[in-house]
């Protein structure tokens, strides 16, 4: 994880996916952010460039963490995500939901013209 500090800004946080997004795979990397998705306002990019499995569980767990962002008024941006996850979340049409980027550079520059 790699946080990014704007100045005057919130902190703008790089997370790297983990290689495998499915059930088994999902609740340690939960528990892992959970403090993140609970934190108000944060700005987050998720870097999928890792990734090189997903299942119906892995998108669940993708709309269950935007949802928990969006509720503490935060924000959630995909990076670096391979054509073969991104054809996933297109065809179950979770891409709707997330500005994705093609990678963390452009991801955390989209933060930065955003009021603190």
């Amino acid at each position: 994880m790699k946080v990014m500090h704007m100045p005057n800004k919130r902190p703008i946080i790089v997370v790297t996916m983990p290689e495998r997004l499915t059930r088994v795979h999902n609740r340690d990397f939960l528990l892992t952010i959970a403090a993140l998705l609970k934190a108000d306002r944060t700005r987050i990019v998720f870097d999928c460039s890792q990734v090189r499995e997903i299942d119906r569980a892995g998108t669940d767990m993708l709309l269950h963490c935007v949802e928990q962002v969006i509720r503490q008024d935060g924000e959630l941006n995909l990076s670096s995500v391979p054509t073969k996850i991104l054809a996933v979340l297109e065809l179950t049409c979770v891409d709707r939901l997330f500005e994705i980027f093609q990678n963390n550079a452009d991801a955390v520059e989209s933060y930065k013209g955003l009021a603190a």
